[in-house]
């Protein structure tokens, strides 16, 4: 018994993956480890269940009519209005002017959706600091700053002359 003890612990410890030499290139660790990740992947991507089926690809392109007419959700009837883009021109000698809404903020001269903005102006080396707000209608608008007063305006843009 002891005989066979002792040959089964000398069989698994020459078994027994010895620790990676200092000259084992790391590359090979790193490529097993890509492997296996690339192998998990798979599976996770040939799930059942998780790829559209024909069913419900000929659903989704049946008219929003047709469905309400069926009983089904119209889903036209709730989507919202585009909301208008409104075109701001730049005049003056502010070196940065920006408009920053709820969403986002966007530097001038440019075009935005209309809402409201608060107007951030920078004169010379100073930040953008907030000057003044203003609501945006579907009007373009022109927004003149002066660096003497550091002060700005937002006006209504006068519509372009037609040619005769």
């Amino acid at each position: 018994m002891r005989l066979f003890l002792g040959l089964s612990f000398l069989v698994a410890a020459c078994t027994r993956p010895s620790s990676p030499s200092p000259e084992a290139d790391p590359t090979d660790e790193v490529l097993r480890r890509l492997d296996d990740i690339e192998n998990r992947l798979k599976a996770l991507e040939s799930r059942p269940g998780k790829t559209a089926t024909r069913a419900t690809t000929n659903r989704s392109k049946t008219r929003p009519s047709d469905r309400a007419a069926r009983g089904g959700k119209d889903t036209k009837a709730k989507t919202a209005p585009p909301v208008p883009l409104v075109t701001v021109a730049l005049e003056g000698d502010a070196d940065r002017v920006a408009l920053s809404g709820q969403e986002r903020t966007w530097r001038l001269p440019r075009r935005v959706p209309a809402g409201d903005y608060w107007l951030l102006v920078a004169f010379g080396e100073e930040k953008l600091e907030r000057h003044l707000q203003i609501t945006l209608a579907d009007i373009d608008q022109r927004v003149r700053c002066d660096a003497s007063t550091k002060r700005c305006e937002v006006f209504a843009s006068s519509p372009t002359p037609s040619a005769p």
